[in-house]
């Protein structure tokens, strides 16, 4: 989000009152919007409304905000100005309805198509899928994961940019009136209408109430697709039916979509049509559509079971695509169904059960009252678990879940996206970003990051082996992928799962233009390194007359790029050697411009060196541990933030007497009676042995906690003397009181190794909006 208003737009626009200290500063940007006290992370170019919920009054967390650094608040009660000295305050009768103006008069500020979906299921898969589908030909903003609320349609129309070209917002509606107040705001110019069910309809009338309060979104939209399924009351030639069998021979990538799955893509192919987007480009993105409704959720089980959490709700219409949904295991023989029904009614929970009767399975269970059955009958099988909220029966999927690491990582992707948008803020606007996803993306996961900058418009990925790229490809990742480390061994490897040799040498360009010989594959990319000083791999600038010769008469290669390695690219007090390596890479550059007769792309700076991008002839940039918030120059550290933590919890607590040893080797012996925690994470983990002995230590409770005895391979023991500790409490080893750099300056090395020797077997938990 990067709006650009002043406090005094916003309150003209809001219809609000200032109220200010001298020292607020009212003409600050306004940059972001913010409502949850807990994700503030930009501060001090944020608003912070104070919404009024059920539960929660967001006045009672003004102060908190406030600590944190937010100074603007846009409030519907007057604060006590002497608690924020330096505070401007916006006061309203009604924050939600003031934010709403805001995202109202956001809108209108962009003439874009803006494409409004909704139904009573399906909405978040159609607006994933039409962005896969189209984000390749148009700059697309979407709303984030299922954003369709009164307070979620706000936010998400907010987040629409100059650069943007067309919109996907997705509404959704519990009860009467709300939709008028959706379509006000949204302004939609096409629509879509997924289904029609029977979610929410307690809250209306009858059906024709609830159908007509759908439909008032669409009342000022110049075309609306709709699933053939839904009655409308009438015809409209604006109302354009969707049909799978017309679309039929798009579905070779999916076979394995349940009939509604195919429902809402041949929507989103529709649609897709109607936009101008080639046959060719539909067909190839199709079979990158994302798998699940972003509400399931996969979990691999005890017993080799996978479960299916649909915990969200028991309705009747979600229940039968999350029935479709099971059956596309084919790699299961045997499916179950664990259910819970509290609170269903009578007539509703028959037609559930003439639902499930359609299909076979191995054990049906109805739940009530918390009756689980017992995780021992489960085996090699695939489970849907499913019910409201008030059956709980997330409570039985944390008893089949196989038990992971108590140590884990945890990702903040709305930081990385932050990250992501101020590196791209620095470079030229046509320059193509390259990120380096290599040693599992620095720690933070390969896949799950590579899917989240592939939805978030990077250009390439960079891997240090075929094998990170096969992991990639095999996971839906689609982005031109660069392998900086390929070898003879990975052609087959690289031609199979489209990936792009970095190539290095003359012995090695020969013999993959040997195997593309055989193979008769023509115009294969490639990307020449040049070593301009770092003295690893690359040609050599004298070998340029051979490398140009090779390849302007093969016929089986296509440069895409060369590059080249900055050797001292964070040496801040001196860059002579990185401008000498500048000046002899668009040496080369420049020649092979001359002699080569199709454009390609060349690329030398790192992240350090992306500050410096307008001083370089390049269109590309490689973007590498900068990204996760990590750099040595501090005129751009305070524009990023690290993305992984690293946590824990306590095992157990211990009292050690005066004059007892801890751990192996007995290296500590205690002079004072103290406590410990003992902590599952060792130097199989990536905490160095280094660490013992009050080298290392963690944070619980805020407070540092030093390692006592030396790091054993699973677990370490800290002095907790100092506070209040307690079993399975919080353990922070990177975060907030702790960073990457500092423990790793502990540990005697850099944040790159540090990282990339985190293990496996850490959970990755990602956090996102």
């Amino acid at each position: 989000m990067k709006l650009n208003y002043s406090i005094n737009d916003i309150a003209q626009i809001v219809q609000g009152e200032i109220i200010s200290n001298k020292s607020c500063v009212i003409s600050s940007p306004i940059e972001t919007v913010s409502y949850d006290s807990r994700k503030i992370i930009y501060p001090s170019n944020t608003l912070f409304f104070a919404l009024i919920g059920d539960f929660r009054d967001g006045h009672q967390f003004i102060e908190e905000a406030y600590q944190k650094g937010v100074k603007y608040f846009c409030v519907s009660k007057k604060p006590v100005s002497a608690h924020f000295p330096d505070a401007c305050f916006i006061i309203v009768k009604n924050t939600l309805e003031s934010l709403q103006e805001l995202a109202s008069f956001h809108r209108l500020k962009f003439q874009i198509p803006v494409i409004a979906v909704t139904g009573s299921v399906g909405k978040t898969s159609v607006k994933e899928w039409l962005y896969t589908l189209i984000h390749c030909d148009l700059q697309v903003v979407k709303s984030p994961k299922s954003y369709n609320s009164q307070l979620g349609v706000a936010l998400s129309l907010l987040e629409i940019q100059a650069h943007h070209q067309i919109a996907i917002i997705e509404c959704g509606i519990s009860k009467p009136g709300e939709m008028k107040i959706l379509a006000e705001m949204v302004k939609p110019t096409i629509g879509v209408f997924t289904s029609f069910g029977s979610a929410h309809e307690k809250n209306f009338k009858d059906k024709t109430e609830h159908l007509n309060e759908k439909l008032n979104l669409f009342t000022n939209c110049s075309t609306v697709f709709f699933n053939t399924k839904i009655k409308l009351p009438k015809k409209d030639s604006k109302f354009i039916p969707v049909e799978i069998k017309k679309y039929s021979s798009f579905f070779n990538g999916i076979e394995s979509f349940s009939s509604h799955q195919k429902e809402n893509a041949s929507i989103c192919i529709a649609l897709a049509q109607y936009l101008k987007i080639s046959e060719y480009k539909i067909k190839e993105n199709i079979a990158h559509l994302p798998r699940l409704a972003l509400r399931m959720e996969l979990i691999e089980g005890k017993n080799n079971t996978l479960l299916i959490n649909d915990t969200y709700n028991a309705d009747l219409d979600a229940l039968n695509s999350s029935l479709e949904y099971l059956h596309s295991f084919k790699n299961f023989k045997d499916k179950s169904l664990v259910l819970g029904i509290d609170n269903i009614k009578e007539n509703v929970l028959k037609e559930i059960k003439k639902s499930i009767g359609k299909y076979e399975f191995k054990q049906l269970f109805f739940v009530q009252n918390e009756e689980f059955p017992s995780t021992q009958l489960f085996k090699n099988e695939v489970i849907l678990a499913k019910g409201s909220r008030k059956s709980h029966v997330e409570k039985w999927i944390s008893l089949m879940q196989e038990k992971k690491h108590q140590t884990y990582i945890e990702i903040d992707l709305r930081i990385l996206k932050n990250n992501l948008l101020f590196w791209k803020s620095l470079i030229k606007k046509d320059d193509l970003l390259l990120v380096m996803v290599k040693a599992s993306a620095y720690g933070t996961g390969a896949v799950k990051t590579a899917q989240f900058l592939q939805n978030n418009g990077v250009n390439y990925l960079g891997v240090a082996y075929a094998q990170e790229g096969i992991e990639l490809r095999k996971n839906d990742i689609h982005l031109p992928i660069l392998v900086m480390n390929a070898d003879e061994n990975d052609f087959h490897h690289l031609i199979e799962y489209q990936l792009e040799p970095s190539v290095f040498s003359q012995t090695f360009l020969e013999k993959f233009i040997h195997f593309l010989i055989q193979q008769q594959v023509e115009n294969y990319p490639i990307h020449l390194k040049f070593d301009t000083g770092m003295k690893r791999l690359g040609f050599e600038i004298s070998e340029m007359n051979e490398v140009l010769d090779s390849v302007l008469s093969q016929p089986e290669v296509k440069i895409r790029s060369i590059y080249s390695h900055l050797a001292d690219s964070d040496n801040f007090e001196n860059d002579d050697f990185t401008k000498h390596q500048i000046i002899l890479f668009n040496k080369i550059v420049k020649e092979f411009e001359s002699k080569i007769p199709y454009p390609f792309f060349n690329h030398i700076a790192n992240s350090e060196a992306i500050y410096k991008s307008e001083e370089l002839n390049t269109n590309m940039v490689r973007l590498g541990i900068g990204l996760y918030g990590m750099t040595q120059n501090k005129k751009l550290s305070s524009s990023i933030k690290e993305v992984l933590s690293w946590k824990s919890s306590v095992s157990q607590i211990k009292k050690i007497k005066k004059g007892e040893s801890i751990g192996y080797g007995r290296s500590f012996i205690a002079k004072t009676d103290i406590s410990i925690a003992i902590i599952p994470v060792g130097y199989a983990d990536g905490f160095r042995r280094s660490l013992s002995n009050g080298r290392g230590g963690v944070f619980i409770q805020n407070q540092y906690c030093a390692v006592l005895g030396k790091v054993c391979m699973d677990m370490i023991m800290v002095d907790v003397s100092a506070i209040n500790c307690t079993e399975n409490e919080e353990v922070e080893i990177i975060g907030k009181n702790q960073s990457l750099n500092e423990l790793s300056k502990k540990m005697d090395t850099i944040p790159y190794e540090t990282l990339s020797t985190l293990s496996s077997r850490l959970n990755r938990i990602y956090i996102e909006d």
